[in-house]
C-alpha cells in the first residue's frame, strides 16, 4: 500500500512519481529480489510543466522524451531500468532532469509500438533513428498534419504486416 503521507501530497516530481508505482507494484505484486517472477517491468516517459516558469521536469523508465526545437531535436534519456522489475540486485530510485522549455518548442512522448514495428521493404523494425527524423521532419507543421503524417507513414511501412505492440505518441506544444 502506498504511504498515506504520499498519497495526500502534491507529487510534481516525476522520479518520485516512478519510484511511488514501482514501490507499490512490488508491494502489490508481493515481489521480492529473490522471488520475483515479473522480468519485464513497464517503459515509461513522464513529464511535468509549471506553466509559469516553462519549467519541463522529466523521468523515464528505458524511455526519452523528445524535444523540437527550431530545426533540431533534442533528447532527454530516462534511466535504463523499468517501472516494476528488479533488474539488478536491488530496486532503484529515478531520476529527474529539468529543462527550460521556449516558446514554440514541441514535446514529444511515444511508447516504443511506432518504432518497433516490423514492416518496410526489408521487413525490419521502423527503429528509433527513423522515428526521430520523421519527428524532427514533421515539428514545424500542424498538430492535424503531424498526425495525418504519423498515421501514413506508419501504415505505410506495416504495410500487410500485423501490428505489433500498442502505439501512442503524445506531442504537446509551447505556445
Amino acid at each position: 500500500m502506498l504511504n498515506k503521507a504520499v498519497l495526500e501530497q502534491h507529487i510534481y516530481d516525476p522520479a518520485l512519481i516512478l519510484d511511488a508505482v514501482n514501490n507499490w507494484l512490488t508491494e502489490s505484486l508481493h515481489q521480492t529480489i529473490t522471488n520475483s517472477t515479473v522480468k519485464d517491468g513497464m517503459d515509461i516517459s513522464l513529464i511535468s510543466i509549471n506553466k509559469k516558469t516553462n519549467e519541463m521536469l522529466f523521468s523515464g523508465a528505458y524511455n526519452s522524451v523528445f524535444i523540437a526545437r527550431n530545426d533540431e531535436l533534442l533528447e532527454l534519456k530516462g534511466n535504463k531500468f523499468p517501472v516494476g522489475a528488479f533488474i539488478n540486485e536491488a530496486r532503484e530510485s529515478f531520476t529527474t532532469q529539468t529543462f527550460l522549455l521556449k516558446k514554440n518548442d514541441s514535446i514529444y512522448l511515444f511508447t516504443d509500438g511506432y518504432a518497433d514495428q516490423f514492416g518496410g521493404p526489408k521487413d525490419k523494425k521502423f527503429k528509433i533513428h527513423q522515428l526521430k527524423e520523421l519527428l524532427k521532419n514533421i515539428s514545424s507543421l500542424n498538430a492535424n498534419d503531424q498526425i495525418e503524417k504519423l498515421g501514413i507513414t506508419f501504415t505505410d511501412w506495416k504495410a500487410n504486416t500485423e501490428q505489433v505492440d500498442d502505439v501512442l505518441i503524445i506531442g504537446i506544444n509551447i505556445d
